[in-house]
């Protein structure tokens, strides 16, 4: 492996994934997330039992891209997220998880198993 300079580091892009989501008809775009919105992420679970669903809506809002931009910005967003199925929002879920080394079997991995 060649030894990184900085400007080798910062030049890398975030990686995506194009998701399908039958429940809405089509697929979205989602990013990995960046420190500070693992950070954001981590924060609203903890606190998520005082408002059932903000740590999945939070998760959806902070990787789903419409362009280079979050497609769900506003409070309206949000309520929308909170309340939509579980079944529709799984496939989503799901590969946010994975594309962030988040889910069960990327932690299996890290730990050896």
């Amino acid at each position: 492996m060649p030894r990184l300079i900085r400007s080798d580091i910062v030049a890398v892009q975030k990686p995506t994934a194009d998701v399908e989501v039958p429940g809405w008809g089509g697929s979205v775009t989602i990013v990995a997330l960046s420190a500070a919105d693992l950070e954001e992420w981590r924060a609203v679970q903890a606190v998520d039992d005082k408002t059932p669903g903000l740590g999945v809506a939070t998760l959806i809002a902070l990787s789903v891209r419409d362009g280079d931009q979050p497609m769900f910005i506003s409070a309206d967003d949000m309520g929308f997220l909170r309340y939509q199925p579980p079944v529709v929002l799984k496939p989503l879920v799901d590969a946010i998880l994975k594309l962030n080394g988040l889910d069960t079997a990327s932690r299996d991995d890290v730990a050896g198993n």
